[in-house]
């Protein structure tokens, strides 16, 4: 099997930036959910997070 390095692309992105601690990296979460749900957002992709030090 070969494994190749391609450029990923995405489309259409919610971005959803915030400064907050280690341990309450879930709330971001909760934001993302609850403003799908609210705006009536069709979610069908992965979700990533980012942390800093």
């Amino acid at each position: 099997m070969n494994i190749e390095t391609k450029q990923l692309y995405f489309s259409d992105v919610l971005v959803y930036k915030d400064t907050m601690l280690r341990e309450d990296w879930q709330e971001g979460v909760v934001v993302m959910e609850n403003f799908t749900l609210n705006e009536d957002i069709y979610r069908n992709g992965p979700v990533f997070f980012q942390l800093k030090q």
